[in-house]
């Protein structure tokens, strides 16, 4: 979403201006099939009934104030492609991890045919990824043990 819209949606919410955020994803999502599919199903998960209401509850979800706060290893995956999570995301979320042991960031391309959301389209490569990287801290044995039958690379 642009800056500026989303700044406006932001005061919306925060002033407690339920009509006009529910007006705005109204207009929004009968342009966008994409969007209209998201805020249903958001709102289907939540039990909520409204854009305003889902988005009010979606608020608490944040990293900003954990992140700088952890102190273990880290791994990041990200899909270049993802229709749920903003690309931008992924180095965002990166900056906040400042105290962290180590981090190991992972983005999934087109290529790949991993660009999704949580990698659909190559789950094997996905947890192909999340093992070898287990492994190289050596919290779980060689990935090879487990075969490469079930998780081709």
């Amino acid at each position: 979403m642009p800056p500026p819209a989303r700044r406006r949606l932001l005061d919306w919410i925060d002033a407690g201006n339920e009509d006009a955020v529910d007006a705005f994803f109204a207009n929004a999502m009968a342009k966008s099939l994409l969007l209209d599919w998201g805020m249903q199903e958001g709102m289907h998960n939540t039990g909520l009934h409204t854009p305003y209401e889902m988005m009010k509850h979606y608020q608490k979800y944040e990293t900003a104030s954990l992140s700088p706060r952890l102190t273990q290893d880290v791994l990041l995956m990200a899909g270049a492609e993802d229709h749920y999570i903003p690309v931008h995301q992924l180095p965002d979320q990166i900056a906040t991890l400042t105290q962290v042991r180590s981090l190991t960031a992972r983005l999934f391309t087109h290529a790949e045919q991993a660009q999704n959301h949580v990698q659909v389209g190559n789950f094997g490569l996905a947890f192909r990824v999340i093992l070898d990287w287990m492994a190289s801290l050596g919290t779980i044995e060689e990935p090879s043990a487990f075969g490469n039958s079930v998780l081709p690379r």
